[in-house]
This record gives structure tokens, C-alpha cells and sequence, in this order.
């Protein structure tokens, strides 16, 4: 008894039944499935309770383990009905299978690739499903179906159920990746039925016995146990065999049951109400000091009952017997199965497993209990213990009117649905909640508290992020407080710190914060919580502009090819999403951008705000990226209707902020201006303490923003003054793509100011800080000042590091295309043309271009009227203006 009940039941979940004595082996039947593994992707083998489907399973897995292949198990319960849940649970028996490394990373994706890495297409690896009819419903079924669709080469899934489960769809019939084993194949044929009964009953006895069964593999082993046990029930079994009406499992089960010992008959009907025991449970239930013995001395009862072969003396039994043995403890009276039920639901209680807890308490008829044990449990608090997933389970088994008598439970369930990316539907309800809530208690406050910092995270008018910092501090201070007592309280508050770090704070912090986080989920055990700690990390290299790390991670928890799993965890996939839109386009991939930003939801409130950013502002900057200059602008202008109409304060000022440096680079400095002044705070305010409640990005934009307007009012030395104090905090936040904009700002001031040497040391110092984040979007961003200040260390004749030399002549190529791919082939400048288009538009006289590109200025003239002919226009400014109206130059 040295093993604990979780070892027990984790085995029994991740591991296959052991097979008792007297197995008989069918082979047959095993080549045949043998056959569906070698030639489909997907084998199911379905059959009503008793045909032997999980000791097929099993045989079959002793089978693939000894001929080399490597086999993972999961057999499936309730709480798997939660995607998110089953993916942690399938995660989980590939480690107990020792396949894989057993990181982090719990994702479906992870699932596939390292089941296929496990494998060979000789011996592929096996990962075989039993009970799968208990998840035959919900959103785990569209998940399946795709499993089966995507599974291949050396990897192979195998799933057993009660019934053809409802992920077996026509695609995946009509894809050619399915074999199906039925009730049909699964019943014992004559040889089986010999080589189990023997000679017990004559041979005319036996077959009619077969025939009455109709090759029910569990009566024939409940008559041959019993056989086994009392000859003199023979002519019993024969007068059975000629009443055609009679029920022969039930008949055969009482005639095992009432041959018992009435203390093992007392003891099996008090366990039926559990689906797995151990000592320590019959213990309990009981009061029987002697369990372990008494549960071992059951053995006997195979197949009857399942035993672990471990020290932990675990067992379950049969479903059919237990649907047998629950219907014999409801003829003594409702009361002492509700008794049973509730006792049970203590103990589990106890024992911290609050979902089977509140199933016997509900199956009990008592959902008050099971709202008690969840508010007992810590309400809120079991979302990270138990998983989001496991505590939507637990809610949906208590009546609506019976959860509405208490509010705690309520806020809990408003929670998980912001958690799961259901706001639109929490948020009114929770602003009529706090009504009914008693604030004076300290235990509601405090799951107030958590509620408004999980709000906080979002973008809504209930909560404007102005409080974000505010809120998750406190939580913390808390938690840290708690933690002795509490440590779930940690677990939360910590990764809300975290979003909220890895949005305003420097970028060091957030990475403490992020060793904190993950240590703590380490030690405490929060295996579910993992697939997040790698999103954290991803939006940490995201902000720092690690962005090969960042795409690692991103690519590793949810892979391009399975996107069709996105109902896991919504509102991971959705940041996934994001977070990929955003560095696609950083490093100049506005494909790849654009067709992530489409898998993301339409804008709506309660959305985070790296969602937003995405799906609103990143992808108007991809459309003015492909020449859509115009487009783009109106794009942030619809954005910000919304965002305003919405309450989403953060993106309504990025949108504004986006739109002012567009419509700066377009020359149109007056709107420009009057947007600024209107829609942003003063530039005074910029990267101060009084902006700091924002997320950075919208602070760095917004003096980007800043910084065309007063260059294009001539107020250079506050445009000077803003683009150092920008790179200064920026250096300061660790942000690197933040300090590249920083530098290329400072270039765009000091060549304003022809101080031409400073402007080159700026944009070197920018060109270095790309080598190591791959960002090239940003020098597209900065107007047409950029690419002059890049030619002109592309040429060498300032300095000789040859770094920033091939930088600038990269980024020179990526510029060059890019005005052609806008152009599309109608009109084709020279590379000279768009050197004299970029003077043109910062207004420059022809000796001063000339003198700045080192020609003459007949040169230039000459130039000119190439480009008026191609452009149709007159003039240069006629030029300038077609030209941007074209999308040409910024």
C-alpha cells in the first residue's frame, strides 16, 4: 500500500488495464485490427459494453510494445469533454509512455509531431483511446475529427467505444484513413467460446449458450465463472437457455453475486457508486481497517474486476457489473445510495479531486453539496488547480436555478468565461452580479478583486487599462501574502503581473517575473498552466525583438498545420495568432501577416489587447505596406469608430497614432496635425509617468506620431527632444525594435538639422540592432528621409563596418522591391528616379538634391522629366503628390 490513489488512478487513465489470468487470446480478431493499424491512419473498434473492446486494446498494446513499436494510452472520463482538458490529458500519456521529452509544451500540436517523431513507418506509434463515447459530444469532437485527419506517416491512433462515435464523419470515411472493427467482429466466435468454457458444459449446452449470448463475450465469461465456481448450476444454465424471454446477463450476474460472501457482497455495492478504487477509498467508505485485503481478495472476480499489478492494490469494476450492482443498492431504498454518494463526495473532497467530488454529490441529488464543495474548494482559486476546463465541467452539472442561489459560484463561472474568450456574454452578467455580491465579505471581495484584475486585462469600458497596473499589483501583494496558505493565489495573480509587465514594464522585469511564474507552476505541481508559461515567454521575446525565439515557441505550441484545432483554448490560439501577425510584419512577411490576422475574431469588447492590435492596426499597416496607402487610412479610421463605440481606450489612441504617421508620410501635414491634436495626448506627456499606464507600443507610436508633426511645423528641437526621450526609455525597457524606430527618429531630427554625420552614426546604430532582431518594417515606416540616409552608407564612403553596410543595402533592396510590387510593372523607376522622388517630396531645390546625391543638377533636370512623363504630370509637386497618391514613395 505504499503507492497513493492519485499513482492508481493516474495509471489506470494513462496506462492499459493489466490482463488477468485466463485471457484468452483471440487472434484472429487482433490480426484484423493488426491489419486496420498497418494500412489506416485511424482504427476504431466499437462495441457495446462487454464485447472486451478495453482487453483487446490491451492485448493489442502488449502486442505493438513487443514487436517495437512504442504505445501511449488515455482512457477517457468526463472531464475530458473540455478540449483543453483532453489535450492536457493526451499530453500526459505520452510521458507515462516515455515518449517524448515530457516538456512543457502541452499543445495538440506538440502531441502529433512527437508521436510521429516516436515512430517509424514500419512500427509506427500508437496512441490508443478507450472509452471514447464518454467525449462523443461538446467541442472535443471537431477536435478529434481533425486528429484523425491529420495523424500520419509513423504515427497511428487507435480508439475503442461504447458506440460509433460522432467524430468518425463522412470526410474522414471518404479520405480513406479509416478502418472500423464492429460489434459484429467483436463477438466470441465458436473457437473463442471453446477455448473459455472448456468442457464445463457439453458441447450441444455450450453452442446453445453461444447462441443465446449471441457471442456476448462477458456472459459467456460470467458463465463460465460461474462454472467454474458451482457445478450444480448446469441445469440451472440449461433451463435459462430454454426461456427465451429471461434476461441472461442479469440472470448470470445475481447468480454470481448472491453466491458471494454477504461482507463481499456489502463491500462491492458500497464501491459501485465510485469509477475507480484503492485501500484508501474502500478504507474510508468502509470503516474496514482490513480494506487492502479485502479488495485483494477479490481477485477471484476477474474479469469481473480490474486490477493494478502495482503496490497500490487499486481496482475498478466492470461497467456492466457496476450498472448491475448500482441497481441492487437502489431496490434498498434511495436513501442509502445517496448516502453512499455523499460520503463518497466528502472524501473526494478531501482527497482534492473537486470534479469527482461535485459529480457524486450531484449524482447524489444534492447540488447544494456540490456548490459547497466548489466554494470550499476556492471558487475562483480551482481554475488553476484544476483548469478552466474541469471547472466549466463542474458548473454545468449544477442546475442553473440551483447555481443562481449562490453568486460566488456565479462570479466563477463569469471568470472561466472571460478565460475563455466569452466576455461579450460575461460582462453584462457580471455588472448585474455585483449587485446581488456581499462586498463586506472578505472572501467575495477578495474574488471580486480577481475578477476586476482578470477584466482588466482586457479591452473594455468597464475596464480601462489605466487600472491594469494598479489591479494585478494588488493581486500580487496579496497573493505573496498568501502564499503559505495559499499558493493557488500565486498562481494566478503571478501570470496576470506577467501580461501585464510584458505590455508596459521593461522587458527584465517581465522575464522575472516569468522565471517566478514558471517555478512556481513547477513546484506546485500546475502541469495545465504550461501551454500559457510558453506563451508568456513568446510575448516576452516578442517585445524585446527576439523574434526568431518568439516564432520558435509560437510555431511549436500551435503549428500552421493544425489550426484547424483552434477550439482549444480560443483565446491562446487567438494571441497565437497575433503574436505571429505582429512579427510577420515587423520582419517584412505581410503574407504570412495577413493570413493570420483572418484568423482572428472580429473586433468585440473583452478582447486582450495584443488581439486587438493585431486584427485592427497591424493589419491596416500591412495594407499600406502592399501600396495601400489610402486603403490603410481608411481602415484606421473605421478601426477607431469602433474602438471608441466599443470603449477600447487603448487601440482608439493607437488608431489615431497610426493614422497621424500615415498621413505625415503622405505630405498631408495639416490633417496630420489636427488629428494629433485632437485624438493624442500632447507630446509633452509622451514617454512620461503620466503615459506609463498604457501598453508600450501605443506610447511608442504615439510620439512616432508626434515627431512627423512638429518636424513638419519646424519645431525641431522638440521633435529632438521627444526621439531622445523615446530612445532613452526604450534602451532603458529592453525593447530593441522600440530603440531601432528610437534611432531612425534621431536620424530623421539630426538630417532635418543637416547635421549629416549624427543622422548616419543613428542610422548605423539602427542597422546594427537589426542584424539581431531580423525587423525591417520599421526603416519602411519612417518616410522618405530612410532610404537617402541607407544609400548613402550603403556606398562606403562613411565608416567601414561592414555590417551596417550590408544592412543598408538589404534594406535598400526590400524598399526598392516593394515600390515596384506597388507599382506592379505600369510604371518602373530607376533607382536615380527614386533618390530624386524622395528629395522632391522632403521639398529639397534641385542644387540641393543635387548636391545631396552628388550630380549636377542638369542631371537631376534630366531625371525629372523622366518621371513627369511617366507620372503625366507638369511639375514636382504635381509629381510628389501622384506619386504618393500612387503609393511610390511614403
Amino acid at each position: 500500500m505504499a503507492a497513493s490513489a492519485g499513482d492508481w488512478l493516474e495509471r489506470l487513465k494513462y496506462s492499459p488495464p493489466p490482463l488477468g489470468r485466463g485471457i484468452i487470446q483471440r487472434t484472429p480478431l487482433q490480426t484484423l485490427v493488426g491489419k486496420g493499424i498497418a494500412e489506416n491512419a485511424v482504427t476504431l473498434v466499437h462495441a457495446p459494453a462487454g464485447f472486451g473492446k478495453t482487453t483487446l486494446l490491451a492485448q493489442l498494446s502488449v502486442d505493438l510494445v513487443e514487436a517495437g513499436s512504442r504505445v501511449a494510452w488515455l482512457t477517457c472520463g468526463e472531464e475530458d469533454r473540455q478540449p483543453e482538458t483532453f489535450a492536457s490529458n493526451l499530453a500526459a500519456s505520452l510521458s507515462a509512455a516515455g515518449i517524448g521529452s515530457g516538456g512543457s509544451d502541452q499543445s495538440i500540436g506538440s502531441i502529433v509531431r512527437t508521436l510521429e517523431q516516436a515512430g517509424t513507418p514500419e512500427k509506427p506509434a500508437v496512441l490508443i483511446i478507450d472509452e471514447a463515447e464518454t467525449i462523443d459530444e461538446g467541442p472535443v469532437v471537431p477536435l478529434l475529427e481533425r486528429l484523425g485527419l491529420i495523424i500520419a506517416g509513423s504515427a497511428r491512433l487507435l480508439v475503442g467505444a461504447r458506440h460509433r462515435p460522432a467524430f468518425v464523419s463522412v470526410q474522414l470515411r471518404l479520405a480513406g484513413r479509416l478502418t472500423v472493427i464492429g460489434p459484429v467482429e467483436m463477438r466470441f466466435l465458436e473457437e473463442d467460446a471453446i477455448k473459455l468454457i472448456g468442457d464445463t458444459l457439453p458441447a450441444g449446452q455450450r453452442d446453445a449458450l453461444l447462441t443465446r449470448a449471441e457471442g456476448w463475450p462477458m456472459v459467456l465469461q460470467l458463465a463460465c465463472q460461474l462454472l467454474n465456481r458451482d457445478s450444480d448450476v448446469q441445469e440451472e444454465i440449461v433451463t435459462l437457455l430454454s426461456a427465451p424471454d429471461s434476461d441472461i446477463f442479469t440472470y448470470m450476474a445475481e447468480q454470481i453475486f448472491d453466491r458471494l460472501p454477504e461482507q463481499v457482497r456489502g463491500l462491492l455495492k458500497t464501491i459501485a457508486i465510485f469509477d475507480k478504487v484503492d485501500p484508501h477509498t474502500v478504507a474510508s467508505v468502509t470503516a474496514m481497517p482490513d480494506a487492502y485485503a479485502l479488495l485483494q481478495g477479490l481477485r477471484y472476480l476477474q474479469p469481473i474486476m480490474v486490477f493494478d499489478n502495482s503496490a497500490t492494490g487499486g481496482a475498478r469494476i466492470h461497467p456492466l457489473f457496476r450498472e448491475f450492482l448500482l441497481e441492487r443498492l437502489r431496490r434498498e431504498g434511495k436513501g442509502r445510495e445517496q448516502e453512499l454518494r455523499l460520503q463518497a463526495a466528502a472524501l473526494l473532497a478531501q482527497q482534492g479531486n473537486a470534479l469527482a467530488a461535485v459529480q457524486q454529490a450531484v449524482a447524489a441529488g444534492s447540488p447544494e453539496t456540490a456548490c459547497r464543495i466548489i466554494e470550499d474548494g476556492g471558487g475562483l482559486l480551482l481554475n488553476v488547480g484544476e483548469g478552466a476546463g474541469r471547472v466549466r465541467t463542474m458548473l454545468q452539472d449544477i442546475p442553473d436555478q440551483v447555481l443562481a442561489r449562490h453568486p460566488r459560484l456565479v462570479l466563477t463561472h463569469i471568470v472561466e468565461m472571460l478565460l475563455n474568450d466569452q466576455a461579450i456574454v460575461a460582462m453584462p452578467s457580471l455588472a448585474a452580479l455585483r449587485e446581488k455580491l456581499d462586498t463586506a465579505d472578505p472572501v467575495t471581495a477578495e474574488d471580486i478583486a480577481w475578477a476586476d484584475a482578470t477584466i482588466a486585462l482586457l479591452e473594455h469600458p468597464a475596464a480601462d487599462s489605466p487600472e491594469l497596473s494598479e489591479c494585478t499589483a494588488g493581486q500580487l501583494a496579496r497573493a505573496r501574502r498568501l502564499a503559505a496558505t495559499e499558493p493557488r493565489a500565486l498562481a494566478m495573480a503571478l501570470p496576470l503581473s506577467l501580461i501585464t509587465a510584458q505590455r508596459m514594464a521593461p522587458v527584465a522585469e517581465a522575464e522575472k517575473l516569468q522565471a517566478e511564474t514558471l517555478a512556481w507552476y513547477a513546484d506546485a505541481g500546475l502541469h495545465r498552466q504550461r501551454p500559457w508559461g510558453l506563451l508568456h515567454q513568446a510575448m516576452i521575446d516578442t517585445a524585446a525583438g527576439n523574434y526568431d525565439a518568439a516564432m520558435d515557441i509560437l510555431t511549436m505550441i500551435l503549428p500552421d498545420s493544425l489550426q484547424g484545432l483552434s477550439e482549444v483554448q480560443a483565446m491562446l490560439t487567438q494571441t497565437v495568432n497575433a503574436l505571429v501577425a505582429w512579427i510577420a510584419y515587423e520582419t517584412g512577411d505581410t503574407a504570412l501577416s495577413q493570413q493570420r490576422i483572418n484568423r482572428l475574431p472580429s473586433p468585440r469588447a473583452g478582447t486582450m489587447y495584443e488581439i486587438l492590435y493585431a486584427r485592427m492596426i497591424v493589419a491596416a499597416r500591412c495594407a499600406a505596406a502592399e501600396g495601400g496607402k489610402e486603403k490603410a487610412l481608411s481602415m484606421l479610421e473605421a478601426c477607431g469608430h469602433p474602438a471608441q463605440e466599443l470603449g477600447f481606450p487603448n487601440i482608439a489612441q493607437h488608431a489615431a497614432a497610426a493614422r497621424v504617421i500615415l498621413l505625415s508620410t503622405l505630405g498631408r501635414a495639416g490633417e496630420a496635425q489636427e488629428l494629433a491634436t485632437t485624438a493624442l495626448p500632447q507630446a509633452e506627456h509622451v514617454m512620461t509617468a503620466a503615459d506609463a499606464v498604457r501598453p508600450w507600443q501605443v506610447r511608442l507610436d504615439t510620439g512616432l506620431a508626434w515627431i512627423g508633426v512638429q518636424l513638419e511645423q519646424g519645431a525641431i528641437r522638440d521633435a529632438g527632444t521627444l526621439a531622445q526621450r523615446i530612445l532613452e526609455t526604450s534602451l532603458h525597457q529592453g525593447r530593441q525594435v522600440s530603440t531601432t524606430a528610437a534611432h531612425l527618429a534621431n536620424a530623421r531630427v539630426y538630417h532635418t538639422l543637416q547635421r549629416q554625420a549624427e543622422a548616419l552614426q543613428h542610422t548605423r546604430d539602427a542597422l546594427l540592432i537589426t542584424g539581431h532582431t531580423g525587423a525591417s518594417q520599421v526603416f519602411m515606416d519612417q518616410g522618405p528621409v530612410i532610404p537617402l540616409l541607407l544609400r548613402e552608407l550603403s556606398s562606403g564612403t562613411v565608416g567601414s563596418d561592414a555590417g551596417p553596410l550590408a544592412a543598408a543595402q538589404r534594406l535598400l533592396d526590400v524598399w526598392e522591391r516593394a515600390f515596384q510590387r506597388q507599382e506592379g510593372a505600369a510604371v518602373l523607376f530607376t533607382q536615380r528616379e527614386l533618390d530624386i522622388l524622395a528629395e522632391m517630396s522632403l521639398g529639397r531645390a534641385t542644387k540641393v538634391a543635387a548636391r545631396t546625391l552628388d550630380i549636377s543638377p542638369e542631371t537631376v533636370k534630366h531625371h525629372l522629366k523622366s518621371i513627369f512623363r511617366k507620372l503625366e504630370v507638369h511639375d514636382r509637386h504635381e509629381a510628389v503628390r501622384e506619386a504618393r497618391r500612387r503609393a511610390l514613395i511614403p
